[in-house]
């Protein structure tokens, strides 16, 4: 089944910048939530808008603001005002059809990118993509997402329980911390595809593979979108050279850029594998169907000089003289048996049967 795209008319014409959500609503009601912490202390607690977050910043916390939904842009609309985002990127940012993408800006990045959850419930098994973008700064780091879940909450435990380093380093760090538990989701997916790609490499060769060819379509499909997801992430090697990333965070971003690389070669590797079975699928098919062609050719073939006796003895010609003979009948019974037992024979000799 093809993914229905959603439509663009609303946009035509309207002016640059203009926040028009595109996409469907996958979360009932806008929600936020900030998260303020620095190696002492963290809080964090529900906003009911975006005017209770005080500003200016502090200086010595870092602010994370995660906001759930993204069809009411006046939300988006005041936090871009209050921290300064470009309204070319807050458009980007509720726009739910929006390609992945790294954009670098002065005093803050932007980076658009899709989560991947498999629904392995009902058929055909299938990829559910969302999109999910963060905006980080000198001390803040603001997230957004299509729908509420529980893809940030190991990040938001380790905050609380203060494990690891995310408690003693900045934004940048943080911001690192979020891509890689989306990239980390990712390795799951490609192994519930595997094993399916699995299942069907052993499928294509059988004697009845029912289906194979819109099961490797729709597997094809999902990996192609996996790769439009990835593919652009590459370019966060381009934030090293960032005075927002820290030289201290730098390895992190590029042990993740090497995560990246792994996982597209995964796709890769899928993508020709689908391409291998779909070519042992169309053997296997040719092969059936030329068996079923050469069984047919057999049988005509005995039947040819079987037809030909037949045809002769049935012309209506008055002087014949078989027509008298009294066992004419069931000589030319004993004719056609002699005639196909000799014909099986030579087809089994020649291992044509």
């Amino acid at each position: 089944m093809r993914q229905r795209q959603f439509s663009r008319k609303p946009k035509i014409g309207a002016p640059p910048g203009s926040m028009i959500f595109v996409g469907e609503q996958k979360a009932d009601q806008v929600t936020l939530q900030s998260i303020t912490y620095n190696a002492d202390r963290i809080a964090v607690k529900g906003l009911s808008s975006p005017d209770d977050l005080p500003m200016p910043l502090p200086d010595d916390e870092i602010t994370w603001i995660n906001v759930n939904g993204l069809h009411d842009p006046s939300v988006l609309a005041a936090l871009g005002s209050r921290f300064g985002i470009h309204p070319l990127v807050l458009e980007d940012a509720v726009n739910t059809c929006q390609r992945p993408k790294i954009e670098i800006h002065d005093d803050y990045i932007f980076v658009v990118l899709r989560t991947f959850n498999f629904l392995a419930d009902g058929a055909p098994q299938h990829l559910e993509s969302s999109q999910f973008s963060l905006i980080f700064g000198q001390n803040y780091l603001l997230t957004c997402q299509e729908k509420a879940g529980e893809l940030l909450t190991p990040i938001l435990e380790r905050l609380q329980q203060s494990k690891g380093k995310i408690r003693q380093q900045g934004s940048d760090y943080l911001a690192y911390t979020v891509l890689d538990i989306i990239v980390d989701y990712y390795f799951p997916v490609l192994e519930n595809l595997d094993e399916l790609i699995a299942e069907l490499e052993e499928q294509a060769a059988s004697p009845d593979p029912d289906h194979i060819s819109t099961r490797i379509h729709l597997l094809k499909r999902d990996l192609l979108q996996m790769r439009k997801a990835v593919w652009p992430l590459r370019e966060l090697t381009n934030l090293l050279q960032l005075d927002l990333v820290r030289p201290a965070t730098a390895p992190y971003f590029r042990d993740l850029h090497d995560h990246l690389i792994q996982i597209l070669d995964l796709i890769d590797t899928y993508r020709d594998m689908l391409e291998s079975i779909h070519d042992i699928y169309f053997s296997a098919v040719s092969l059936r169907m030329n068996d079923i062609m050469k069984t047919l050719a057999i049988i005509s073939t005995i039947f040819i000089p079987l037809t030909f006796l037949a045809g002769v003895y049935g012309m209506n010609f008055e002087h014949m003289p078989e027509l008298k003979t009294a066992w004419g009948y069931p000589v030319l019974w004993g004719v056609f048996a002699v005639i196909t037992l000799l014909m099986i024979g030579y087809f089994h000799r020649k291992k044509w049967l």
